[in-house]
């Protein structure tokens, strides 16, 4: 109680941007029962400590959550391309704990703030802002999150990466002026997607991945979907819902931002320049480093090596055996 009240004094707004993510996707504790349940309590806990010191000190609260809180949905699963675009009036309900877990518990923390404003007689400003994966130039080695998926791609896991159809992006430039807008605007209340156009913003893995190896021939560009049946070591059993499944969100519509308080994108229509220069920052910082990744033909070819080898093993240890059976059946008679 009163924890953030010093920190907070002076000022009109807060805004939350803090959630419990993995370090790295390759984190050892990122997918740990123990740390699932962590991220729902603490995003929820978090943000109820955030909203008790705006309302004693009266103060607007922006909130960063994500469109893994709209998405995906019951009524708009598996749509044909083209169709049920979220939008704001959506809340994921495909979620649970265990199951899409980061998405649960942005639900969950985002349903906490504004059912904790209602009870309470909306005494709080409080506005949300919802984006798909963000792009932008990485700080440090740490950086995690939606970074972790593009660095998967740079040979983060090996020749492997995740293999997602429907990777929505948007730059988080516009992210970061849109929480500036919104809590600067006397209207910005209420739940805001920042997002470009669904054609602007899709960029799937497989795209991604021939654009890096067009752009990047020296650096090791991962070339080969990593096998469905992985995931189901992941406990987080929603892993492979998404990855190399057919299950497609089909987009978001970010213009109600614009349509109700003028906010005005700056690079909806350049992603592809975004991601480039996304890249080249994390080859600056050596995250990702120079060298080659086997290619799918490689590995199939090194897989037959190894069951030859392994067959003629089985081979010469069966003959082996077999020689010494007879050798001991000989000295018996």
């Amino acid at each position: 109680h009163g924890s953030f009240d010093r920190a907070a004094e002076g000022c009109s707004a807060i805004v939350a941007t803090a959630f419990p993510v993995p370090k790295g996707i390759k984190h050892s504790n990122s997918s740990k029962p123990a740390f699932l349940q962590y991220q729902i309590d603490a995003g929820v806990e978090g943000s109820h400590a955030i909203m008790e010191v705006a309302k004693r000190l009266r103060l607007k609260v922006v909130l960063t959550s994500s469109v893994t809180a709209i998405a995906p949905t019951q009524a708009k699963r598996n749509q044909q391309p083209g169709q049920a675009v979220y939008n704001e009036s959506d809340w994921n309900d495909v979620a649970s704990p265990g199951f899409l877990n980061y998405h649960h518990a942005k639900m969950r923390q985002e349903k906490a703030v504004y059912d904790g404003m209602s009870k309470n007689g909306k005494s709080v400003e409080l506005a949300s802002i919802l984006f798909p994966y963000g792009v932008g130039k990485p700080k440090h080695e740490e950086t995690s999150s939606s970074f972790g998926i593009f660095k998967s791609m740079l040979g983060n896991l090996g020749p492997f990466y995740l293999d997602f159809k429907d990777f929505h992006t948007v730059d988080l430039r516009d992210v970061a002026r849109a929480h500036v807008h919104v809590m600067e605007h006397t209207a910005g209340k209420g739940r805001f997607i920042v997002s470009p156009t669904p054609e602007q913003s899709l960029f799937p893995s497989r795209k991604l991945v021939a654009l890096f190896k067009e752009k990047y021939p020296e650096y090791p560009v991962a070339t080969i979907p990593l096998p469905s049946f992985l995931l189901s070591f992941n406990p987080d059993k929603g892993a492979s819902e998404f990855v190399g499944g057919d299950n497609l969100l089909n987009g978001f519509d970010g213009t109600k931002i614009t349509r109700e308080l003028g906010f005005q994108y700056r690079y909806a229509d350049k992603m592809e320049e975004s991601i480039m220069v996304m890249v080249d920052a994390a080859i600056e910082l050596g995250i990702v480093k120079k060298g080659k990744n086997i290619s799918q033909s490689e590995l199939v070819l090194y897989a037959v090596a190894a069951l030859f080898a392994l067959g003629s093993t089985v081979v010469f240890l069966v003959r082996f055996c077999s020689s010494r059976s007879k050798e001991k059946e000989g000295k018996v008679e």
